[in-house]
């Protein structure tokens, strides 16, 4: 996503998901219905043993696909975090509103 014309292209598929047309996106390909990743969702529930909330941290994971992808499915207190170039965290950070999916550019200001 450090390529401008890549990421024009995960801004204008972004948009088009807030806006409710699509169930998810995943590497700016849209996605009309729900399709859980089931070995994470069931990762999540099984590594669930109170009523702690779970960190997660998604390197990589470009404006929060995979939450938004599974976040239905897992119904528990979860603090997403997402680790990715800075135009995406950027980007990410201005349009996202979920209290719990939060945007780093690098891992140690996540640890931290």
């Amino acid at each position: 996503y450090s390529d401008e014309i890549i990421f024009e292209k995960l801004k204008k598929t972004a948009f088009k998901f807030l806006k409710g047309y699509y169930a998810f996106e995943r590497d700016t390909v849209l996605f009309k219905r729900k399709q859980y990743n089931h070995p994470i969702v069931q990762s999540l529930i099984l590594s669930k043993k109170n009523d702690k909330e779970i960190n997660i941290c998604d390197y990589g994971g470009s404006l929060g696909s995979l939450y938004f992808q599974n976040n239905s499915a897992i119904k528990m207190k979860i603090k997403w975090s997402v680790i990715d170039f800075e135009n995406v965290v950027l980007f990410g950070k201005n349009i996202w509103l979920p209290i719990h999916l939060n945007f780093f550019i690098l891992l140690k200001k996540w640890i931290n």
